[in-house]
């Protein structure tokens, strides 16, 4: 039997030494993938806080839990 995984709506994606908020876009052909805010550079250090709390490292790439009040302050297209 398959396992199905759920896939977060909003993440702080690591990458390349940035961490940076992230929502989901699904595709009408049932794939998926994020874009970044478009003002994720002015987020990302409460991001980087928020990675580091939840265990992990701005250099440690990887998707993170995205808590509402920074959620709140993002800008998507």
């Amino acid at each position: 039997m398959l396992e199905t995984v759920s896939v977060p709506m909003f993440i702080i994606s690591v990458w390349n030494c940035h961490a940076v908020v992230s929502r989901r876009v699904d595709f009408p052909d049932g794939g998926w993938s994020y874009e970044a805010a478009v003002n994720w550079q002015a987020l990302e250090d409460r991001a980087i806080s928020e990675v580091e709390s939840q265990g992990g490292a701005v250099n440690l790439s990887g998707h993170y839990a995205c808590p509402l009040g920074l959620l709140a302050s993002a800008a998507f297209p």
